[in-house]
């Protein structure tokens, strides 16, 4: 029995190398050597969390119409990292600019994953409406 395989390489991959990286800069924080660079990985952890856990529950938005949805889960996961940039600034100096740059910084690749993720979410719908139907007809 093969547990990787060509549809979940890339996958794998991601999750051995976050993994990975997590062990080092634990072993890294453990043995004092802990930098910013490390700070700013586990931020990118955090952040990436952020942006998936927000797009997960576009369904307790679902009342809103769907370009509103959209804002409001960016404008939410925004604040969220607002908040993670404040936290971290009671224990490390934030440049003057952090904000503005953690905000520039998280845009781009948000609307990029939103953008694939609601693709995605509507393909799968069509699917399941065409299912339905299909069950359906054949009654």
């Amino acid at each position: 029995m093969k547990i990787i395989t060509k549809g979940n390489i890339i996958s794998t991959i991601c999750i051995s190398y976050t993994l990975v990286s997590l062990y080092m800069i634990l072993v890294e924080l453990l043995v004092g050597n802990f930098t910013t660079t490390h700070f700013n990985m586990l931020s990118a952890l955090v952040i990436t969390t952020i942006g998936v856990i927000i797009l997960s529950l576009h369904n307790t938005l679902d009342f809103l119409p769907p370009l509103i949805m959209i804002i409001v889960q960016y404008l939410i996961a925004t604040f969220l990292i607002c908040g993670l940039i404040l936290l971290a600034s009671n224990f490390m100096d934030i440049h003057e600019n952090g904000y503005k740059d953690m905000i520039i910084s998280f845009t781009l690749p948000y609307i990029i994953g939103a953008l694939l993720y609601y693709i995605h979410l509507k393909n799968e719908i069509r699917k399941q409406n065409e299912s339905l139907n299909y069950i359906r007809s054949n009654r």
